[in-house]
């Protein structure tokens, strides 16, 4: 995952988190009418080596009351829209849908694409084996396929003969394993990974040999309010814009921290981690780094008690009756704060993501151009929850673009981990 959109998705059985950055231009014109122009991009298409996107043809954009089709660049205008703060919002067939709530800067929509992320363990699925070389003794071993839509975990092995059988593998061209067993070191039990890749099709069988070696290690510094503790510093493997699975991960760490048997990097590959932290009264704290191709990074959370929003509304697991939902929180005190709001249809074999919103307000609608679009279904039951945000350094939704093209290292973004999801019926 790139340092310039970083869209959180909060899947329970993925556990990535992400983060989408957009903004609007309001222009005058006269009275109260204003236009607003700029991009719909495509976040899927972003190049690392240019640092550029690709645009998203035929995008729809509405603000105020107001439509518009961006062109084959992505790019839009909307006349004739109340001047001032509004509520822009973009969505495409096939992408999540993205409102930001702004009153100037230059408009910059990252759109990601609408994956229904499932469990792909049926029929017409691939079918994965081969050796696992280097698992001590009797150990078990533990493992997950990654494709872009799809996931399988279940897997097999037979320790006498150090093989292993993936059935239900995603079966859509490119496909990412990622293998582990626990063993106990230096006063703790760590999971120790191996990786593969290959690629395979509906009712393929494929070979593919995975070897347990030496890898690279990750430490840093750990920096951490008075009062909390660090319990878990998990890492993750991105390549590009996708994320390609867990990595290993240093648990109850202490001012510094080290992650052992991680994977050489490829082009295009990168690491991102994540530390969380409490304190005795319950409080939850975490940030999240990416883009991490070296071998230290430090991090530092000394500044960050972002609380989680008090007061949500629609109440969990309320019943909306067809009504499109209006979003509702208490203000969390601090410089830089921003919400966002994620949504998504969720079930035990698949999550598809419907809208995000980033604003700095307390309170927005589910923008009702998308009812009767596909976007929400009346009688289903949607996933919706609230995070507490701020940007290091400090990004203003009216200089984004200039923040990308000249975005330093140590970009993060600060989070409140003690987030609830919460549900409704529509």
């Amino acid at each position: 995952m790139n340092k310039k959109v970083l869209a959180l998705v909060l899947l329970a059985f993925v556990g990535v988190a992400a983060l989408v950055e957009g903004c609007a231009k309001v222009q005058q014109i006269s009275g109260n009418a204003g236009t607003i122009s700029g991009y719909v991009y495509c976040g899927a298409t972003y190049n690392s080596s240019t640092k550029t996107y690709s645009g998203t043809a035929e995008a729809t954009i509405m603000a105020g009351g107001k439509t518009a089709t961006a062109d084959s660049s992505g790019y839009f205008t909307l006349n004739g829209v109340p001047a001032g703060e509004i509520a822009v919002t973009a969505f495409k067939n096939g992408y999540a849908s993205q409102t930001i709530v702004a009153d100037n800067g230059t408009i910059s929509f990252i759109l990601s694409p609408q994956r229904n992320y499932s469990n792909s363990s049926s029929s017409g699925a691939a079918t994965l084996s081969g050796t696992l070389t280097g698992v001590p003794g009797s150990l078990s071993v533990y493992g997950t396929a990654y494709s872009k839509n799809k996931y399988s975990s279940n897997l097999s092995y037979n320790s006498t003969t150090q093989t292993y059988t993936m059935t239900g593998a995603p079966d859509e061209g490119e496909v990412y394993v990622a293998v582990y067993y626990s063993t106990y070191e230096a006063g703790s039990y760590i999971n120790k990974f191996a990786y593969g890749k290959t690629s395979a099709n509906p009712g393929e069988t494929k070979t593919l040999n995975i070897s347990f070696g030496d890898y690279r290690s990750l430490s840093g510094s750990i920096s951490l309010p008075s009062g909390f503790t660090a319990s878990w510093l998990p890492a993750s493997l991105y390549k590009g814009y996708q994320y390609r699975g867990p990595l290993s991960s240093a648990s109850n760490p202490t001012s510094t921290y080290q992650i052992n048997y991680l994977p050489p990097l490829e082009s295009g590959d990168s690491y991102s981690i994540a530390v969380y932290a409490s304190n005795s009264g319950g409080d939850q704290i975490s940030k999240r780094y990416y883009n991490i191709t070296g071998t230290t990074q430090d991090v530092d959370l000394s500044s960050l008690t972002l609380p989680t929003p008090a007061s949500p509304s629609p109440s969990d697991g309320a019943n909306l009756a067809g009504a499109p939902p209006s979003f509702a929180w208490d203000k969390v005190a601090g410089e830089n704060i921003v919400y966002q709001i994620s949504l998504y249809e969720y079930s035990t074999s698949e999550s598809k993501s419907i809208w995000s919103v980033w604003t700095r307000n307390n309170s927005i609608a589910f923008p009702s151009g998308l009812i009767g679009s596909g976007a929400l279904e009346s009688g289903k039951t949607y996933r919706w929850s609230i995070n507490t945000g701020s940007y290091s350094p400090a990004i203003e939704f009216n200089d984004v673009a200039a923040f990308i093209k000249n975005i330093p290292d140590d970009f993060h973004t600060n989070y409140s981990s003690s987030c609830k999801v919460r549900s409704f019926v529509f």
